[in-house]
């Protein structure tokens, strides 16, 4: 028989401990099994309950330390703030009329360094494009030129051509008519 004293006393193992126990109680007709599975089960449910107590409260603890230490730095952040004499502010506040006039002074350089910059390649540019200009012109004029001396070539061809071909056309009908001589000749010899 399982009792307390066997070490299943609480969490899920002893709510399921003191369930068997409290069934086998009441199938074998002992009270005192049922009594104790039943006590078991609820020490096991208030333990549970008891163990979730503890946790919201621990959360609850660390919030209230969280939020007390936060107003701590608040009040600190505040007090540190106060402490600022007004000789400190005046240095700031000098400090910062200095830094703007560096700032003012560090951009109108830029500025003219800019100006100075688009100046020259606008310049540049300008001088590209005359290039550029100057390029293509050349340009047209080799192409005209290449174009031309290609036409020429062409035609030189086309007429070498022409002139093969009439050389060919003139052997062909001199063929022809040898040919015809011949065939005239074998149809009447005696005329020649």
């Amino acid at each position: 028989m399982l009792t307390s004293e066997d070490g299943v006393t609480g969490g899920l193992a002893g709510k399921i401990a003191g369930k068997v126990k409290a069934t086998a109680g009441t199938l074998l007709g002992n009270e005192e099994l049922t009594r104790e599975g039943n006590l078991q089960e609820a020490g096991a449910d208030q333990e549970a309950v008891a163990a979730k107590a503890r946790a919201e409260a621990e959360q609850a603890e660390q919030e209230a330390k969280l939020e007390a230490e936060r107003r701590e730095n608040a009040l600190e952040a505040e007090r540190l703030r106060t402490e600022l004499s007004a000789e400190e502010r005046e240095a700031q506040v000098a400090a910062q009329a200095e830094e703007t006039e560096r700032e003012a002074a560090a951009q109108a350089a830029e500025d003219k360094a800019r100006a100075e910059r688009e100046r020259r390649a606008e310049e540049q540019r300008a001088s590209a494009e005359a290039a550029g200009e100057q390029r293509r012109a050349e340009q047209d004029r080799e192409t005209v030129a290449s174009v031309a001396t290609s036409q020429a070539s062409i035609e030189r061809r086309q007429a070498e051509e022409d002139r093969a071909a009439a050389e060919q056309k003139a052997a062909q009908l001199e063929q022809a008519a040898d040919a015809a001589a011949r065939r005239a000749q074998n149809i009447d010899p005696q005329e020649s």
